[in-house]
């Protein structure tokens, strides 16, 4: 398993409980990848779509890249609230 998915999946049940204060969800878990080691590239949410999202959108995907050392690490994680699966989601 991707080492830097342990942060996506702490956005992510962040959205699921409600939260959609994104900038200081998302600030909070690069902190935490900073604390690991990591060096954080980014850590987002989006809509599918990748555009900003908003209060009431109930489906996102949490965007994240990060180097330990050498290596860039990346995962985008689909979030839906519902947990109901993705269609058509690539």
């Amino acid at each position: 398993m991707n080492a830097c998915a342990e942060f996506p999946r702490s956005v992510a049940a962040g959205l699921k409980t409600g939260r959609r204060d994104f900038e200081i969800l998302c600030a909070e878990q690069s902190e935490m990848l900073s604390k690991a080691g990591f060096c954080s590239q980014y850590l987002e949410v989006r809509r599918l779509d990748l555009n900003s999202p908003t209060a009431t959108d109930d489906t996102f995907v949490v965007l994240v890249a990060a180097h330990l050392g050498a290596t860039r690490l990346i995962d985008n994680l689909p979030v839906r609230p519902d947990d109901a699966p993705l269609d058509n989601w690539n």
